[in-house]
C-alpha cells in the first residue's frame, strides 16, 4: 500500500481488501455503540481460485450464528448500493474414453469428441438463456451467463484421447434455477453420450463434479 496525491494505491484497495480494512477500523465504534443486534464479520479467502474459504465459512455460520437480518458485501460498486447479485455454480467435467491408435478410431472412444458435444450443448443453453431473460431486470448482462474456461486432454496426435476434462459454470440471475439447468446438461450426457461410451467399454463415461456454489 502506498499513498500518492492523497489517494491509497494497492491491489484490492477498492475491492475486498479495502472493505475488510474499513470494517475492522469501525469495530471499536460498533462495540461502544451497545448494539441490540450483533454485527458479525465474515472473512473468506481464495475467491479467485474456487471460493475455497467460503465453503467452511458457510457451515460455521449456519451452525454457530443466528440467521442474519441483512448482509453487507464489500464489492466495488462506485459507492452505490446494489440490492442483488448473481449466483454462481461451477463444475469440473471429465470424459473417460478408451485410447488406441488414431488409425482405428472405431476401436476406441474419443474423449475429446464427446467433451466437445457437451460443450456445444452448454453453449446452446447459454444462447437460450440470453433470449429468454428479461432485459430490464437490472443486471449487466441481463441473463444467466455460462462459461467454459479450461479444457485439457489427449496424449499425442496419433493416439485416441482416453480422457478430456473441462471447467464450466453458471452465473445466474434470480429466478433461474441452476439445479434445473445443470440437470439439463446431466440428462443430455445420460441420454446421448454415456450409452455410446459404455458400448465401447464399461469403464467409459462422463463424471461431473460440483466445485463451488
Amino acid at each position: 500500500l502506498n499513498e500518492r496525491d492523497g489517494r491509497l494505491f494497492a491491489r484490492g484497495t477498492c475491492d475486498m481488501k479495502g472493505f475488510v480494512a474499513c470494517s475492522l477500523a469501525h469495530a471499536r465504534a460498533m462495540v461502544d455503540a451497545d448494539l441490540k443486534i450483533p454485527i458479525h464479520f465474515a472473512f473468506s479467502y481464495d475467491e479467485e481460485v474456487g471460493c475455497v474459504g467460503v465453503q467452511g465459512l458457510i457451515e460455521d455460520m449456519r451452525d454457530n450464528l443466528p440467521t442474519p437480518l441483512a448482509v453487507i458485501v464489500g464489492e466495488p460498486t462506485s459507492m452505490q448500493i446494489v440490492g442483488a447479485h448473481k449466483g454462481g455454480h461451477s463444475y469440473r467435467t471429465t470424459v473417460h474414453g478408451l485410447d488406441g491408435h488414431s488409425s482405428a478410431p472405431d476401436l476406441g472412444a474419443n474423449a475429446i469428441f464427446h467433451a466437445a458435444r457437451i460443450i456445444t450443448f452448454i453453449e446452446d443453453l447459454s444462447q437460450r438463456l440470453k433470449q429468454e431473460s428479461d432485459p430490464d431486470n437490472g443486471f449487466t448482462p441481463h441473463y444467466t451467463t455460462v462459461d467454459c474456461g479450461l479444457i485439457e486432454g489427449g496424449t499425442a496426435g496419433n493416439i485416441i484421447p482416453a480422457r478430456c476434462g473441462f471447467s464450466w459454470g453458471f452465473r445466474n440471475v434470480p429466478g433461474d434455477d441452476t439445479h434445473r439447468l445443470e440437470q439439463e446438461v446431466f440428462d443430455f450426457d445420460e441420454a446421448e453420450l454415456d450409452p455410446k461410451l459404455k458400448a465401447v467399454y464399461d469403464t467409459c463415461g462422463v463424471v461431473h463434479e460440483l466445485r463451488h456454489y
